[in-house]
C-alpha cells in the first residue's frame, strides 16, 4: 500500500480562496497564519489547517473536524472544488470535488491514469471507497498522515473499546481472519476432492487385484489338472469317435422314422377313408331310417302323399328294417377296424416321437462332445503360455499393490492435512484472531516506547490490551489521567507507532505527514524532544507539513508556507 500525494488546489474551501500547493518532495515546511480578520488572534484562525482539512475532503466528502458547510462565505455564490492528484499503488488519481458550484452543482470527478471513470458523487465516493479508500481511508488519513491535536480520528482520543475496533480495522486482522478462513475452506475442499479420487483408485486396483487373483487361481487350477498332451490328443480322438458312432446312430433314427412316417401315413390314409366310408354308411342309415319312419306314419318316402297300409307297405317297412340292421352291423364292424387303425397311427406316433427324442439326446451329447473337443483343444494352444499368464498377472498385481501403496501414503498424508486445516479453522474461528490483534498491540506498544525515550525521561509509554478494551499508559498512569501536555506527547509517540504498524502488517507507506499544532502545550524543551524526532525518526518522508502559531520555536525547515487571512475572512497565501 504505497501512497504519493502530489498536488492539492482549493477554490473557496473553508477560509481559503484560491490556493495550490505541491505536496511532494518538500521536506521539511512550516505551515504560519496571519490573521488580519480579527484583532484578538495573530495566527489562529487563519486557515493553516484548512489545506489539509481540503485533502481529507476531496477524499471523503467530509472534514476533519465534522464541519458541515465547507463554501467560503465571501465567495459563496462561486461554491468550492478541490482537485486532488495523488499516486496509490502505481496508480495515478485525480480528484475533482464541487460543492454549490453554478454549473457543477454537488458532484465529484474521479479520474484514473488520466481517464474520467466517474463523474457522479455517489458512484464516484464508491469508487474513491472501493479503490484509493482502501489505501487512505477515513481512519489512517486522520490517525498517522494528518496529524493534529484534538481531532477526532486520533486514536488516545477514542475509548478503550473503540480503540480495539480501530485497531482491529487499521491492521486488517479481521480481513485477514476471514481470507485465512477462505482459504483454508478452499484447501480443505482440494483436499478433500483428492481424497475422494484417491480413495477410488484405490478401490478400482483392489477390484482388478480381486479380478487378477481369481484368473490367477483359475490358471493354477487348470495347472494342477492339466493333463498330458498324448492324454489329450487320445481324449479328442475318443470324442471325435463318439461323435462319428453317434452321427450313424443319428442317421440310422433319422431312416427308421422316414419309414415309421411312410407306415403312419398309410395308417392314416387308411384311418380317413374308413371314416369318410363310415360317414356314408350313417347317412345311407340316416336315410333308410327317415323313408321307414315315413312308411310307418302312412306317408310315401317318395311323393310324401298319404296311402293305406298294404301288404306291400308291409314288405317294405320289412326289408327297410333289414337293411337299417345290416348297415348298423357294417358300421360296427368298421368301427372296430378304425379303432385298430388308430391304435397303429398312435403307436407309430409314439414310436417316431421317441425316436425323435432319441435324435435329439444323440446330437445334444454330440454337441457336448464339440464343446469338451474345443476345451481340450484350447487347452493345447493354452498348455505352453499358462505360466507366462501366471507371471502377466503377478507382474500387474505387484504394479498395482505399489501404486495402492503410493496412494495410500498420499491418502495418509491428505488426512494429516485435513486434520491440521480443521485444526487452523478452529483455532482460526477462536483464537488466531486475538493472537494477531495481540501481536498488533505488541508492536504498537514497542514502538510507541521507542518514541517514547525522545519525548520522556524515566517513563515508558505502553499499550496494552485488557479484555476487551486497549489501554494506554505513561508509565504506572493511564492516558486519561495525563496532564495536557503529556498526552499530547502520547498521541504523536502513538500516532507514529501506528504508522510504523501499518508499514510492517499492511505494506503501507505516505509521502507526507501533517503535524497540525502539535507543539501546543510543550514547553521549550518538550518542543525540541519533539523536533529530534521528527528529525530522526521520519526522514523517510518526503514532505513534513508543520502547522504552528508558535514563532519562538526554532525548527529546522526547508521552506515556509504563510496563509494570510484578510479582512474580508478570505485566505490566500502570503
Amino acid at each position: 500500500m504505497d501512497i504519493k500525494f502530489k498536488n492539492i488546489s482549493i477554490v473557496n474551501f473553508l477560509s481559503l480562496h484560491e490556493v495550490e500547493i505541491q505536496l511532494e518532495n518538500k521536506g521539511f515546511v512550516i505551515v504560519k497564519g496571519v490573521n488580519n480578520e480579527s484583532a484578538m488572534t495573530l495566527s489562529n484562525g487563519a486557515g493553516k489547517s484548512s489545506i489539509f482539512d481540503a485533502i481529507f475532503w476531496t477524499i471523503t466528502g467530509e472534514t476533519l473536524r465534522g464541519t458541515s458547510e465547507v463554501v467560503n462565505e465571501f465567495y459563496k455564490k462561486e461554491g468550492c472544488n478541490c482537485k486532488l492528484d495523488l499516486i496509490v499503488n502505481n496508480i495515478e488519481y485525480t480528484i475533482h470535488r464541487f460543492k454549490g458550484d453554478p454549473t457543477k452543482g454537488n458532484t465529484c470527478l474521479v479520474y484514473e491514469n488520466g481517464i474520467l471513470i466517474s463523474d457522479q458523487i455517489k458512484k464516484s465516493q464508491d469508487v474513491i471507497n472501493n479503490t484509493i479508500s482502501i489505501a487512505v481511508s477515513s481512519d489512517i488519513l486522520g490517525s498517522i498522515i494528518l496529524l493534529g491535536q484534538g481531532l477526532p480520528y486520533r486514536f488516545s482520543n477514542l475509548s478503550p473499546i473503540k480503540r480495539k475496533d480501530l485497531l482491529e480495522i487499521m491492521s486488517g486482522s479481521s480481513n485477514k481472519i476471514d481470507v485465512l478462513k477462505s482459504q483454508l475452506e478452499t484447501k480443505t475442499a482440494n483436499y478433500q476432492a483428492d481424497l475422494s479420487k484417491h480413495t477410488q483408485e484405490v478401490n478400482k486396483l483392489s477390484g482388478e487385484d480381486i479380478g487378477l487373483n481369481s484368473s490367477k487361481l483359475q490358471i493354477e487350477n487348470q495347472i494342477k489338472e492339466k493333463e498330458s498332451k498324448e492324454e489329450i490328443e487320445n481324449k479328442i480322438k475318443e470324442l471325435f469317435k463318439n461323435n462319428e458312432d453317434y452321427d450313424t446312430l443319428i442317421n440310422n433314427s433319422r431312416d427308421t422314422i422316414a419309414a415309421l412316417n411312410t407306415e403312419l401315413n398309410n395308417f392314416i390314409s387308411v384311418r380317413d377313408n374308413l371314416r369318410s366310408y363310415i360317414g356314408q354308411q350313417e347317412g345311407s342309415k340316416t336315410t333308410l331310417i327317415n323313408n321307414l319312419n315315413s312308411i310307418k306314419s302312412g306317408v310315401c318316402p317318395t311323393c310324401g302323399r298319404p296311402y293305406e297300409v298294404t301288404e306291400e307297405s308291409i314288405k317294405d317297412r320289412e326289408r327297410l328294417t333289414n337293411e337299417i340292421t345290416n348297415i348298423d352291423n357294417i358300421i360296427s364292424q368298421l368301427n372296430i377296424k378304425l379303432s385298430g387303425i388308430s391304435e397303429q397311427v398312435n403307436s407309430k406316433t409314439t414310436e417316431v416321437n421317441n425316436l425323435q427324442n432319441q435324435i435329439n439326446s444323440y446330437i445334444l451329447t454330440k454337441n457336448n462332445n464339440t464343446s469338451e473337443i474345443n476345451r481340450l483343444e484350447g487347452l493345447l494352444k493354452d498348455n505352453e503360455s499358462w505360466e507366462g499368464k501366471i507371471k502377466e498377472i503377478e507382474t500387474q498385481i505387484t504394479n498395482n499393490n505399489i501404486k495402492i501403496n503410493d496412494i495410500s501414503k498420499e491418502i495418509e498424508t491428505i488426512n494429516d492435512y485435513l486434520i491440521n486445516l480443521d485444526y487452523l479453522k478452529r483455532i482460526t474461528s477462536r483464537d488466531f484472531k486475538g493472537y494477531m490483534l495481540e501481536e498488533v498491540i505488541n508492536y504498537v506498544s514497542l514502538r510507541s516506547a521507542y518514541y517514547g525515550k525522545y519525548l520522556f525521561s524515566g517513563k515508558d509509554i505502553s499499550v496494552v490490551l485488557d479484555s476487551n478494551k486497549i489501554l494506554i499508559n505513561l508509565g504506572d498512569r493511564l492516558y486519561e489521567n495525563l496532564s495536557g501536555g503529556e498526552r499530547q506527547r502520547v498521541d504523536l509517540c502513538v500516532q507514529f507507532a501506528l504508522r510504523d504498524m501499518l508499514s510492517v502488517v499492511t505494506g503501507f507507506s505516505c509521502n507526507i505527514i501533517v503535524l497540525d499544532e502539535a507543539f501546543d502545550n510543550l514547553d521549550s524543551k518538550g518542543s525540541e524532544d519533539l523536533i529530534n524526532l521528527v528529525t530522526n525518526e521520519l526522514s523517510d518522508i518526503e514532505s513534513i507539513y508543520i502547522v504552528t502559531h508558535h514563532t519562538d520555536i526554532s525548527i529546522p525547515y526547508d521552506e515556509t508556507i504563510t496563509i494570510t487571512k484578510d479582512s474580508n475572512g478570505v485566505s490566500k497565501i502570503a
